[in-house]
């Protein structure tokens, strides 16, 4: 990985902050990332047999199972539109594998999964292909959907900036800003401090907008957010 990956790859995240900006479950969000370990009877019940899931999305923080990367933010996203599309989590695994194969790259936080589909799925002999096949048209469409919410960096092609509830609703999260906050679009300061001091100033946009430099439209939507957040 070169400098800017590692640095989208760090960990940011805790699972329960995680859990409210993509709507999962922490549980859930422990077990794509971590795995997890159960156990089941044999028929008979004669033996009681444990074993492992293994991990839906490839983390390279294996010690510091706590955290959640950006990278892994985007993932969870895309490991929950496939489910919701219908797809197991085993075909999940094996898409991510055959990806890694192809690219040499572990996340399916990656542009080619946004604007180059028929680059990835167009053997049949892959696994890929295989997941898409039959409805590729319903996966495309939920894929440029994700994508229009993402900005992508020119060389690596990874997800630099996630917009979580659209473009033009003013809130971005970049890693490289405000440790990963949510914050507003170009401005740099995190919807959590904007919306502190509108508390602390019984609610009064005018004050908000004097101290902060920032207009009604973004006060706004800094406190939906938080607001959403807080209700998740």
């Amino acid at each position: 990985m070169n400098k800017n990956i590692d640095l989208l790859d760090q960990p940011l995240y805790y699972p329960a902050f995680a859990s409210k900006l993509t709507g999962l479950t922490t549980g859930r969000i422990k077990r794509w990332l971590r795995g997890y370990e159960f156990e089941y009877k044999t028929s008979g019940d004669e033996f009681l047999v444990h074993s492992k899931s293994d991990p839906v999305i490839r983390s390279i923080h294996e010690e510091l199972p706590q955290y959640v990367s950006f990278l892994e933010l985007i993932d969870l996203l895309f490991v929950e539109k496939f489910l919701k599309q219908g797809y197991s989590l085993q075909k999940i695994r094996l898409a991510l594998s055959e990806f890694y194969k192809l690219t040499g790259q572990n996340h399916f936080a990656h542009e080619r999964f946004f604007t180059f589909q028929k680059g990835i799925y167009i053997d049949k002999e892959h696994i890929s292909y295989e997941l898409l096949s039959g409805c590729q048209g319903a996966m495309t469409e939920f894929v440029e959907r994700l994508g229009a919410q993402i900005d992508f960096h020119t060389v690596s092609r990874f997800p630099i900036r996630w917009y979580p509830v659209g473009r033009e609703k003013l809130i971005v999260i970049d890693p490289f800003i405000s440790f990963g906050r949510p914050t507003i679009d170009g401005t740099g300061i995190n919807t959590e401090t904007i919306f502190n001091m509108y508390i602390g100033e019984d609610k009064d946009i005018e004050k908000v907008g004097f101290w902060m430099n920032l207009n009604h439209n973004q006060i706004e939507a800094a406190v939906k957010f938080e607001t959403n957040l807080e209700a998740a």
